[in-house]
């Protein structure tokens, strides 16, 4: 049987200040992560492909490249390439 969100929060304040660590400092952060499921993954995940374009692009001669195969991996959007239909 799952704990309620509210006695989880609950039990990892109480768990935070037995260790000595302000029950403050992200209880928001584990509250909204208990509570509704959020987490900071999809951050996480654009930080990482950004990381990756970066490393790829270290040959360009202008910064200019980098933020345009950025916005292209990035954006959304999906061009239509010349030629085909």
């Amino acid at each position: 049987c799952p704990l309620q969100p509210d006695l989880e929060v609950d039990w990892l304040q109480s768990e935070m200040i037995s260790l000595g660590t302000a029950p403050s400092s992200g209880r928001l952060d584990l509250a909204a992560a208990l509570r509704y499921g959020l987490s900071n993954a999809r951050v996480e995940s654009g930080n990482q492909k950004i990381r990756l374009i970066i490393r790829r692009s270290f040959g360009f001669h202008y910064p200019a490249a980098l933020i345009a195969l950025a916005k292209l991996s990035l954006g959304g959007l999906c061009p239509a390439l010349p030629g085909r239909a």
